[in-house]
């Protein structure tokens, strides 16, 4: 069966209003009772503040002022593509330097003392903040076994 695009702009449109629909009435129940939101984390609530077991590189971000974006990219030294976007992100860094704070969040690795090494070693050199996050591979498991007790690599932009 043949899909139209008319037909693919009314599944979007619908789709589109479904999620608007629910988010605004997830909205209106979290505004009239604070204390049920789903999530402790919501859509127009406070950024929590960053808190890596140590800054690498760069200045530490320790609070996130009001009116200033952040993009905190979540990366590791054995995510290929994770390590394959710097170029990329230090473009966007230095174009959107005056508006917004970059920061290159190091999770899952497995060898957290080899990270300056690491760092030193790359093609081009970061041009902003690198931090390492608490969370790394317990002793005794392997990747694949720790990445998918909890999560996997991703970026997170306030």
């Amino acid at each position: 069966m043949k899909t139209t695009n008319a037909a693919r702009r009314a599944a979007v449109a619908a789709l589109g209003f479904h999620v608007f629909v629910s988010a605004g009435m997830v909205s209106a129940a979290v505004a009239a009772n604070p204390a049920a939101k789903p999530f402790p984390l919501m859509v127009g609530d406070p950024a929590p503040p960053l808190v890596p077991s140590r800054w690498i590189r760069g200045k530490p971000v320790l609070v996130f002022a009001p009116g200033r974006a952040y993009v905190v990219d979540f990366w590791a030294s054995w995510c290929g593509p994770c390590v394959a976007d710097l170029p990329h992100l230090n473009a966007l860094q230095r174009r959107y330097s005056k508006d917004a704070t970059f920061v290159w969040m190091n999770v899952w690795e497995p060898r957290p003392s080899e990270l300056d090494r690491f760092l030193s070693g790359l093609k081009e050199e970061v041009g902003f903040a690198v931090a390492l996050d608490k969370v790394t591979v317990p002793p005794g498991k392997e990747m694949s076994e720790a990445m998918y007790d909890g999560g996997t690599a991703a970026t997170v932009k306030w």
